[in-house]
Order: C-alpha cells, then structure tokens, then sequence
C-alpha cells in the first residue's frame, strides 16, 4: 500500500462491517494500522443504530441479503454516502442490486491485496474530490443565501444555484415550484417597455451588453402581481468545459427609489409646513431663469408675510404660531395654479414662482390668494391676513437682485396697511 494511500484512510472516519469470522480477514487487519477512526461492527442493524453518533465518511461492508435494507436506510439519512462493497465472490445478481442502489464500487476479496489497495485508492480519492465539491456547493449556497438582493447561477434554461431571496420573492419552496410556472430564466423578466426581455438567451445577452448601465434593468412580478424594478447584472462564468453559466445579480431598484424619495424629502421639503423649502425654490428659480435666458419667457415671484405673526407667538404660544403657518401654506398650495409653486423661505415668509407671467398678471395671482387667506379663521388666534410683494425678472436679474425688489415691494405693502398686494417692475 503506497503512502499516498496511508495518508488518505488517516484522515478518514471508517465504518467497517464484517458478520464472518475477522482472524481470517486480510484486508481488515491490513487497514487497521492506517486508519486512525476505524469502527468495527458485526451486525448491519447494531452498524446503523450507532450511524448517526459519528460522522462518517466511508463504510466498507460485506454482502447479504441484509445488507440491501441497511444501504437503503443509510440513503435515506445521506444520499451522498460512499459505500464500498466486500465479497468473497463477485455475485452478478448481488453487484446489479448494489449499484442500483448507487453503492460507489463493488471490490472482490479474490483479488490481490495491491489490487484492493489501488481500487480503494481511487474510491477515496473520488470520495475526497465529492466531499470537496460539497463543501463548495455548500459554501456558494452560504454566500447567495446571504446576499440582499436576488443571485442566480444559470445557463437561462436551468437554474444550478439560486439565493435564498429568489424563493422568496416569488413566494416558492423549492425549483420544482418554480419549474411549474416557469420554462425558462428568461420568462421571470415581463416584457414591458424600457425594460430588458427577450426571447432568447442571445438576444437577451445582446441587448444587456447594448444598454447603458442605468438601463440595465428588469421588471419582475412579486406573487405575480407586484411590479418591482431590478438593476441587473450579468457575469459569464469562465473556465468551463461543457456549459456556458452566468452569475445573474438583481438589486431591487425600488428600495433604493424609496431611499431617494426620502433623502429628498429631507432635501426639499419644509418640516414644519410640509410644501417646499428655500433650497428646492432656489432649484425651481434657477429653472426658470435658464429659460428665460434661452427663450425669453417672462415670470414673475411674489414674497409673502403673514400679517402679525409676531403677535400670534406672543400672545398664544409657538404651537399656535406654528398652526397658522400650516394652515397658511395648505390654503395657498391648495389655490395656485397649476404651473406655480410655492415654498416657504423662512420664518413666516413665503415665496412664490409664477412662470410665463407677467407683474399685472402676478398681481391678479396673488389678489385671489389674499382674499382667499383673508377669509381663514383660526379658532384660538382668530383671522390671518397675508402681505404680497410682487415683481417680474428683468435682464442681467439673478435671485438676489429680484428678491431684493421683491422685498421692497412687500415692505410697501407692510407700509401701506398690510394685508395686500404691491408690485415692482
């Protein structure tokens, strides 16, 4: 026996089964000095019995009728069992039984012993390399099992691994579910427009490669009702002999979408008020001026001040300040128009953007507001008036310069008695 095979039956959990007489069993005394964890058992019952209190990787056994029913308990508990068969005589009806019952080799006592040793050799060596694939096997599945988004490993027509996710997502227990619904990879992506599908895996692959990297991208159906988009990403899998695989990845866009709705939310919108903030008005304004750079398409802003607002603090508290303010900027958002917006600039100042408008026609905009907020009547603080300042963007303007006419413009309103409306041109 040569010491590559030492080594391999050291490192190996032996369950050895021998009803005959062991002081005549060759082979049995010759493995004994070179397997460390050598288990010796008499009766195939009493061998199954202790089975599962020690892990074993290879059982070698004699042959009788009994021996079927042991093997056929054994594949139940671990399909992926080796078994080696030991007789006295090859037995043609007994190796057909043994290998339909994927028994790993069949070995004649009648041959040599180096004969024994050199087939035992290649059976452990098989054996390692299918415990090594195992363990791979094991640990890819660990790796896509604890991934965020959806893993696939396929050739689009078969599915060889898939993350815990994808049964997830597509509310399925196992691949024989998902083979009922679907014939192929490519009938999980729906084919609406914008997004990658095809009908085949070439020209799906070809217009993947086609597309920029944020059109990239899948629409599959959660419980086949829920659409939900998915960054896709494909990597062919190299070095491989017989079959083309591909690592697909989906990252569900719509949380990320989600995300961003709430990171502009943040950006954009006012807490207090809930319409938009200083920040996303600038934007707006910056829009507007670029197009009337370009197009020479007048607009028209009005800064607005709640009359008395000190008053309301003072007397009644912030919270009841704070109540008027909300209820001034639902009325306002509520009777702009269509194409205006309003935000809040601080305080309780507001600031509205009137595109295509003109001063006279801005005026007329906010003389409806004014009446409108006018007739608002808060049950502790009583009625709430607001003062307009009013202008139209000039050539060489920037938001400074029109604020400050604006600005003017509501301190003329202020002057002259609140509660209306004054422009500048």
């Amino acid at each position: 026996m040569n010491l590559m095979t030492h080594s391999i039956l050291e490192n190996l959990n032996i369950m050895y089964i021998h009803t005959e007489d062991l002081e005549c069993d060759l082979f049995y005394k010759s493995i004994k000095n070179y397997s460390i964890n050598l288990f010796l058992y008499k009766e195939h019952s009493l061998a199954l019995k202790e089975y599962n209190k020690e892990h074993i990787d290879l059982i070698i056994t004699d042959i009788n009728e009994e021996v079927f029913k042991f093997i056929n308990e054994i594949n139940r508990i671990d399909i992926y069992q080796s078994i080696i068969i030991l007789s006295n005589k090859i037995n043609n009806d007994y190796l057909m039984k043994a290998f339909d019952l994927h028994v790993d080799n069949y070995i004649s006592r009648e041959l040599s012993i180096n004969i024994i040793y050199g087939k035992l050799e290649v059976i452990v060596d098989k054996l390692l390399r299918r415990k090594q694939n195992i363990r791979r096997r094991t640990i890819l599945q660990s790796i896509l099992n604890n991934q965020s988004g959806i893993t696939l490993l396929t050739d689009f027509n078969t599915i060889s691994f898939h993350s815990k996710s994808f049964l997830d997502f597509f509310n399925i227990k196992d691949l024989e579910e998902y083979s009922l619904i679907y014939d192929s990879v490519l009938d999980i992506f729906s084919t609406k427009e914008d997004y990658l599908y095809a009908d085949t895996k070439e020209e799906f692959l070809k217009r993947y490669e086609q597309s920029k990297a944020i059109k990239k991208v899948v629409l599959l159906l959660k419980d086949n009702i829920t659409p939900n988009t998915f960054h896709i990403h494909i990597d062919k899998i190299e070095d491989l002999e017989d079959e083309d695989l591909y690592l697909i990845s989906l990252t569900n866009i719509n949380i990320m979408q989600e995300q961003n709705i709430k990171i502009t939310h943040k950006a954009y919108i006012d807490n207090l008020t809930g319409i938009y903030n200083r920040n996303k008005f600038e934007e707006l304004f910056e829009n507007e001026l670029s197009k009337y750079k370009r197009y020479k398409q007048a607009f028209s802003i009005a800064l607005l001040d709640v009359d008395y607002f000190k008053n309301f603090n003072d007397n009644y508290g912030h919270l009841i300040g704070d109540e008027v303010l909300r209820t001034m900027a639902k009325t306002i958002e509520t009777n702009i128009r269509d194409i205006d917006t309003i935000a809040r600039w601080g305080g309780e100042e507001f600031i509205l953007i009137m595109p295509l408008t003109d001063t006279k026609g801005a005026k007329i905009v906010c003389e409806n507001l004014r009446i409108k907020i006018a007739k608002l009547t808060h049950s502790k603080a009583g009625s709430i008036t607001c003062s307009f300042g009013v202008t139209q963007i000039q050539e060489n303007d920037c938001l400074h310069t029109i604020f400050k006419r604006a600005d003017k413009a509501l301190y003329e309103a202020k002057r002259n008695g609140k509660n209306r409306v004054e422009e500048i041109e």
